[in-house]
C-alpha cells in the first residue's frame, strides 16, 4: 500500500511538472509579441496622481472572443496592423492581497490612416475599443467593448499617431474616462 502512494505521488509530480513546462511555450509567444512594441510618454492630464500610467503602440492586431461563460477576451495576433494600448495601474498597498487596480484601454489604429479620423459612439466598434478592468471588483472585472464615447485620431506627415478619447461604459465605474497623446 505504501508503495502504491509513493507511485501515486510521484505520477502526480510528473504529471504537474509536464503541465508547467507545457505552458511556457505561450508564454514565450507572448513576450515575443511584446518585444515589438514601441512606448510613448504621455500627456500629466491623462494619468490621475495615486497611479502610473503608460501608452505603447504595438505591431499586429486582435480579435475579440468569447468563451463558454460569454465573458469576451481579445486574442492577439502577429503581423500587419498597429494597436493602441494604454494602461493606468494603481499597486496594492503592501500588506494587502489583491489590492492591485489596472485598467486598460486598446484599439487597433485604421490600416491606411492619414490625417484625421473622428469616430463617435457605436463607430468606435469599428476600432474594437476594448477597457480591461483588472481589479478585485464583483461585475466589474474584465473586458468591456466600448460603444460610447468619442475618438479622433490622427497620422501626422512623420507617421506619428495622437488622438483624444473620451468614452465612458453604462454600469462600468472607470477612474480613467480621457486620454489624450
Amino acid at each position: 500500500m505504501k508503495q502504491y502512494i509513493r507511485n501515486t505521488r510521484m505520477f502526480f509530480i510528473v504529471v504537474m511538472i509536464s503541465i508547467l513546462i507545457s505552458g511556457c511555450s505561450t508564454i514565450k509567444k507572448e513576450v515575443a509579441f511584446k518585444n515589438d512594441t514601441t512606448s510613448i510618454q504621455i500627456n500629466n492630464d491623462s494619468c490621475p496622481n495615486n497611479g502610473d500610467c503608460a501608452i505603447a503602440i504595438k505591431k499586429g492586431s486582435y480579435s475579440i472572443e468569447t468563451d463558454t461563460t460569454g465573458a469576451m477576451y481579445p486574442l492577439f495576433t502577429e503581423g500587419e496592423g498597429e494597436l493602441v494600448e494604454f494602461t493606468y495601474a494603481v499597486p496594492a498597498k503592501e500588506g494587502i492581497a489583491d489590492g492591485d487596480y489596472k485598467e486598460t484601454i486598446m484599439f487597433q489604429v485604421p490600416k491606411g490612416l492619414k490625417g484625421i479620423m473622428v469616430l463617435k459612439d457605436a463607430s468606435l466598434s469599428k476600432l474594437k475599443l476594448l477597457l480591461n478592468k483588472q481589479c478585485f471588483c464583483r461585475g466589474q472585472a474584465g473586458y468591456h467593448l466600448i460603444t460610447q464615447g468619442r475618438l479622433a485620431i490622427k497620422r501626422n506627415a512623420k507617421n506619428e499617431i495622437s488622438f483624444d478619447l473620451n468614452y465612458q461604459i453604462d454600469g462600468i465605474d472607470i477612474i480613467v474616462s480621457n486620454i489624450k497623446l
